[in-house]
């Protein structure tokens, strides 16, 4: 379970599974662009994914991590309704 739910009710829970969408992703498929609005957030399920930013003066992506099943990313762009600044 992760932290973003941990105040959630067992009832909550319930109500975010019936209305989440499982994907699966290949290999090194693009899930975010770096500066789109996205409406949508992930939590790994299985495997991994790596996050990059773009380092504005050489265009050269850089990791900065790499999440685990039931780590979640975008979810700060779906609750500011702020542009995602990484690339997963």
């Amino acid at each position: 379970k992760s932290n973003l739910f941990s105040e959630l009710t067992e009832e909550e829970l319930a109500e975010l599974a019936r209305n989440a969408t499982m994907r699966e992703y290949e290999p090194n498929e693009l899930v975010f662009r770096q500066g789109e609005t996205s409406d949508d957030f992930c939590c790994v399920a299985s495997g991994e994914a790596v996050i990059t930013i773009k380092h504005e003066a050489t265009g050269e992506e850089i990791e900065v991590a790499r999440l685990q099943p039931f780590d979640v990313v975008g979810e700060l762009g779906l609750l500011l309704d702020d542009p995602t600044k990484l690339f997963v």
